[in-house]
């Protein structure tokens, strides 16, 4: 079994990827079309998870803050571990500790958000598929109420923040799930044109 799974590790390649262009993808977000228009007016980005690869040269050189879902039952968490390696991201729980903030307390989101948006380091929101429905679930509810932050004040709060679409189901369905250190290859390869980059 363990020589299988080495086995299929080793086997793969850019074609188990899939990088979804970014109306798609920003379609699949479950933002209003309103909404979009907001963010991509407004934010310091807005872009396919493929072209934030792509473009990560042209990215702040400082490293920076990411948003998102950790895991959930419907995302495997390797393509976030991965993409914040390679894009050279803090993750949100991290942030949080760095920031004092403890993330069962009620109503941390308006103090966390603007620590996040005050550093001035760049920030990445990976927005998930169907972001309003993780509402009410501890602790995935965030990601709604984040966005929604965002949403409130968008001329305020939205400068520093790139807007990234079609992380979370970059592995084909097909696929299965995968490593955190196969991943960054693919992806660092994808970064820099390799593998049938488009």
């Amino acid at each position: 079994m363990i020589h299988e799974n080495i086995r299929q590790i080793r086997e793969w390649g850019r074609s188990d990827l899939q990088f979804k262009n970014l109306g798609t993808a920003a379609l699949e977000s479950g933002l209003q079309s309103d909404e979009l228009v907001t963010l991509q007016k407004n934010a310091a980005g807005f872009c396919s998870f493929g072209k934030l690869l792509q473009d990560r040269n042209r990215l702040a050189t400082t490293p920076g803050y990411s948003l998102g879902i950790a895991s959930y039952v419907d995302f495997d968490s390797a393509p976030l571990e991965a993409a914040l390696e390679v894009l050279d991201l803090t993750h949100f729980y991290e942030a949080h500790q760095y920031f004092g903030i403890d993330m069962s307390r009620n109503n941390h989101i308006d103090a966390f958000m603007r620590c996040l948006t005050e550093s001035g380091k760049p920030i990445v929101f990976f927005v998930p598929p169907n972001v309003y429905r993780h509402r009410g679930q501890f602790p995935h509810y965030f990601v709604a109420d984040e966005m929604q932050w965002y949403l409130d004040k968008p001329q305020v709060r939205t400068g520093s923040t790139t807007f990234c679409f079609g992380l979370y189901d970059v592995v084909k369905p097909d696929r299965g799930p995968v490593d955190k250190h196969t991943l960054t290859r693919l992806f660092n390869e994808f970064a820099r044109g390799e593998s049938g980059a488009i």
